[in-house]
């Protein structure tokens, strides 16, 4: 009896222990060997022979320039504060328009120092506004002296506007009566204020008692042009002052608002 080695039989996936075995037997052998065969064929040419896979690299995105901000952390993270800066609004008031709006300013510090000269044009000859819908009593009288002209304020409360006559003279005299209206000074700026009225018939509103008294006496400034302001009287709608000058000098006029105001610059030059 021949036995064919063991080693050849377990390369063909099976072991024969006789070369005499029954036909159909052998059959079913050379079967199973085939098959054993082409398994192993089928393994050594299998996924031992393919590349293993590997996750793609990741793609990098360019780098811009530009911070990515983290929303727990709030947009202003990552920002330099030395080169994010708020943007300063643009002052576009020139000094002109500032020396504009101290010539006609509407609070109260018309007579606060380094307060500018009126923009109207000056004169030594007659001023005369019409009032519009004036109605008026008077309630302060001041004088201030400033860098190039003195300035008298006459204050008023009411409706309407203010309305005025000037006029330089020597010799200025009380109206109704006519009589010479004595001032310290070389000459006087006569200042009518017109729709000017009694207490009684003030404003609703307008407390008349606030008026000033119609024969008042202001001092000038001292070292100013402006010598005396003396109160005439109130007539037909007309309070009237005389305004005593150490000279002839120009002067400007004009109407301020809020309170309502007849201002007078008297020049020094």
């Amino acid at each position: 009896m021949h036995v064919r080695p063991q080693r050849e039989a377990a390369t063909l996936g099976v072991i024969i222990s006789t070369t005499h075995a029954p036909r159909d037997r052998r059959a079913t052998i050379r079967t199973t060997a085939i098959a054993g065969a082409a398994a192993l064929a089928l393994a050594a040419c299998g996924p031992a022979d393919e590349e293993p896979e590997t996750d793609p690299e990741p793609i990098e995105e360019p780098d811009d320039g530009t911070e990515e901000f983290d929303d727990e952390a709030g947009l202003d993270e990552g920002l330099d504060d030395d080169t994010v800066e708020d943007e300063e609004p643009s002052e576009d008031t020139t000094e002109e328009d500032a020396t504009e709006e101290d010539a006609t300013d509407n609070g109260d510090d018309e007579q606060a120092a380094g307060a500018a000269p009126l923009n109207t044009e000056e004169t030594t000859d007659i001023s005369e506004r019409e009032s519009v819908d004036g109605r008026f009593i008077v309630t302060d009288v001041r004088v201030g002296t400033h860098d190039g002209f003195d300035r008298l304020t006459v204050e008023l409360d009411g409706e309407g506007e203010a309305g005025w006559f000037t006029e330089l003279t020597d010799e200025p005299t009380s109206q109704g009566s006519g009589e010479p209206i004595e001032f310290e000074g070389d000459i006087a700026l006569w200042l009518a204020a017109s729709t000017v009225t009694l207490p009684g018939d003030a404003p609703e509103g307008v407390d008349g008692d606030a008026r000033v008294d119609v024969d008042l006496t202001v001092a000038g400034p001292e070292g100013g042009v402006i010598t005396e302001v003396v109160g005439d009287t109130l007539f037909e709608g007309i309070q009237t002052f005389a305004i005593g000058l150490d000279q002839e000098r120009p002067y400007r006029i004009d109407r301020l608002e809020d309170p309502e105001r007849i201002v007078i610059d008297v020049l020094h030059g």
